[in-house]
């Protein structure tokens, strides 16, 4: 409540629900979630309200011990996806990788260089477009995440 509306903000519980550390501040562009060597819980605010992004999905194959990570939209929506026993690590990276190379816009290209060229350029009514895709392209992976040991709950 102390930082200007939109500011993203991170923290790790352990699974016993305890707070491991102090809360993460980021900024209106996302905040990171910070390492934890322990098995763990991350939480998240997504102030647009919008489900898992791709970073966040990435982050989350990633990270061996996190066994469940939340996004909590300003608008009170809640979305968690978490880790079954079947999980695959290796295939769930693999499966997000190849859904975002099949997107024309992400062809082998970071986040930051999509926006320089691209994201940039864009008329506002273009910018809410590409978000409600994105947003649905997220959904579509959620989906099928199931068949790499990945529970989604929105």
């Amino acid at each position: 409540q102390k930082h200007p509306l939109g500011t993203e903000c991170s923290m790790i519980l352990g699974l016993d629900m305890e707070q491991i550390d102090d809360i993460f501040v980021g900024g209106v562009n996302g905040a990171n979630i910070p390492f934890c060597s322990d098995y763990h819980i991350a939480l998240h605010n997504h102030p647009s309200g919008e489900t898992f992004s791709i970073g966040d999905m990435k982050k989350f194959a990633d990270t061996e011990n996190m066994q469940i990570l939340t996004a909590l939209g300003n608008n009170g929506k809640v979305y968690a996806i978490s880790k079954t026993i079947s999980f695959d690590s290796k295939k769930f990276k693999t499966y997000l990788n190849e859904s975002q190379n099949n997107r024309k816009i992400f062809k082998e290209k970071t986040f930051n260089q999509i926006n320089k060229e691209f994201v940039s350029t864009l008329t506002t009514e273009e910018k809410e477009e590409l978000k409600k895709s994105l947003i649905q392209f997220s959904e579509e992976i959620l989906k099928e995440a199931e068949l790499y040991g990945v529970v989604y709950n929105k």
